[in-house]
């Protein structure tokens, strides 16, 4: 398994630990609708996760120094996955006003949905705190051109 695997195996866990939170916070139960939202989540935590990975590597092979490169990276890409964000959680949005049978039933699934959406999000742009995504990014880089 490369080691690329695990910067999304990381960024999943994070991002579903905090939507359980919400879900938490919203008596909302874990049902069929739920865990397809879920499932559903994955593939954009892992889009948002690849396209951070892969900006890094870019500039990480021009820089002379890794952590700038990892930051300066980081940087470049924060605001192509923020609006990439905002606009997979504003396809959601509609799905919360439907009204009737349909509505109730896929109201937890879209609240899910976005709530998912954007904590992914957030995990992934949001790097001046530190976060997992550019520094298993670099670390992930450094030891492939080590090798």
């Amino acid at each position: 398994m490369r080691r690329a695997a695990l910067i999304p195996s990381i960024a999943i866990p994070m991002t579903f630990a905090g939507t359980f939170a919400v879900m938490y916070l919203l008596d909302f139960s874990i049902d069929n609708i739920s865990l397809m939202a879920l499932t559903l989540c994955v593939g954009f935590v892992v889009d948002d996760a690849i396209v951070m990975l892969e900006n890094i590597r870019g500039i990480w092979k021009m820089a002379p120094h890794h952590s700038q490169a990892t930051l300066q990276g980081s940087r470049e890409i924060s605001f192509t996955i923020v609006s990439m964000t905002i606009s997979l959680a504003a396809v959601f949005i509609p799905v919360l006003f439907m009204g009737g049978i349909v509505g109730r039933l896929f109201h937890e699934f879209a609240v899910t949905m976005v709530a998912a959406i954007l904590l992914s999000g957030r995990g992934i742009a949001h790097t001046d705190a530190g976060d997992v995504q550019p520094v298993a990014a670099a670390h992930e880089a450094c030891t492939a051109a080590a090798e």
